[in-house]
């Protein structure tokens, strides 16, 4: 009786290791709800590209308007009528407090954009404005606040730009700007954006 009980153990075992695991989604979404879950309105995601600043950036005494950020400087491609998804993560300090402003710069009107910004203005407390739509090359403001401290705080923008299909390369440059002509802020290295088309 042992021996027979030995033989078909032997012979489960490697009937199991001939035959093939199924692979792909499992037949009953039912026995994974988490999968079911997650299914719907899922959306992938193509072309994950990143953008940052590779040292701190001070903008310049005498200007009130939105400055480019040297590094965040990226472009969408031509002949793609799709939209992106962008986040920015920002750090910043600023000496002497004023108010300070992020904002974005097209090269080509988008079709439609939807983008939104908070700011630290210390530990705790953060400044934000309603969400921006825009639809030309004009330099926009997407938040604003007043930092109450001199220490390095965070900021981010972050949207949806309906590209139009045009024959060039769209470019997209993240700006900052500050209240008056001779308070300085500087962001700091390593702030940067990342973006990717939404399918």
């Amino acid at each position: 009786m042992r021996i027979r009980h030995y033989i078909l153990i032997v012979a489960l075992v490697l009937a199991s290791r001939l035959v093939p695991l199924p692979s792909g989604p499992p037949k009953d979404i039912r026995l994974f709800p988490t999968l079911s879950a997650q299914s719907v309105g899922y959306t992938g995601w193509n072309n994950v590209h990143s953008a940052y600043t590779r040292a701190d950036f001070t903008d310049g005494n005498g200007v009130t308007t939105l400055q480019n950020i040297p590094g965040l400087l990226f472009y969408l491609p031509a002949n793609q009528a799709v939209t992106y998804r962008i986040d920015c993560d920002l750090e910043y300090s600023q000496a002497t407090n004023v108010a300070d402003s992020f904002g974005v710069t097209f090269g080509i009107s988008p079709t439609n954009t939807e983008l939104w910004g908070f700011m630290a203005t210390n530990a705790t407390a953060f400044a934000s404005l309603t969400p921006v739509n825009i639809t030309s090359t004009a330099a926009t403001t997407v938040v604003t606040g007043t930092p109450a401290v001199t220490t390095v705080l965070g900021a981010r923008i972050t949207g949806y730009i309906e590209n139009a299909g045009n024959a060039t390369d769209n470019s997209v440059q993240i700006g900052v700007a500050q209240a008056t002509a001779a308070d300085v802020i500087v962001v700091k290295r390593d702030s940067g954006c990342t973006w990717h088309s939404m399918n």
